[in-house]
């Protein structure tokens, strides 16, 4: 059926001393949920419009898109897309490889997360002449079927 567990561990690199610790923290009440929350001195406010940044082809200087586009036209950039979740909170509680989900509809096709991050990078590649090195970032659970 496939490698046994301790050589999936082995290939996964897992570190049996950290998980160790974990464990140990757990038991012990130095984490978990009753410690993952805001403190009652936290401030919350809400997001105001000085707070975010546009950054797109009408608030960027000319020089700075030219830049930019010679950048990747010349190699010096890539692409990172991190794929590695099951999406359960994304596909409504499927557990799904989030990445494989098609989660819109474009053009009367139904499209997944990998779908439209490599038709991006495929119309910039175009632009600029040259393919923009692409690289998905997978976990355990979603590095084979992706």
């Amino acid at each position: 059926l496939g490698p046994d567990l301790d050589e999936l561990l082995q290939e996964q690199e897992f570190d049996k001393e950290a998980q160790e610790q974990i464990r140990s923290d757990l038991r012990n009440g130095t984490i978990g949920l009753a410690k993952n929350r805001l403190s009652l001195e936290s401030k919350l406010e809400d997001v105001t419009a000085d707070d975010v940044i546009v950054i797109d082809e009408d608030s960027i200087s000319k020089d700075t898109h030219a830049r930019g586009k010679a950048a990747l036209a010349s190699g010096k950039v890539a692409v990172v897309t991190l794929a590695a979740g099951v999406g359960s909170r994304w596909t409504q509680g499927a557990g799904v490889v989030k990445a494989l989900h098609p989660y819109c509809c474009i053009g009367g096709k139904h499209r997944t997360f990998l779908d439209v991050h490599l038709a991006k990078n495929r119309r910039v590649s175009s632009e600029v002449g040259t393919p923009v090195p692409h690289v998905f970032t997978t976990s355990w659970m979603t590095d084979a079927p992706i």
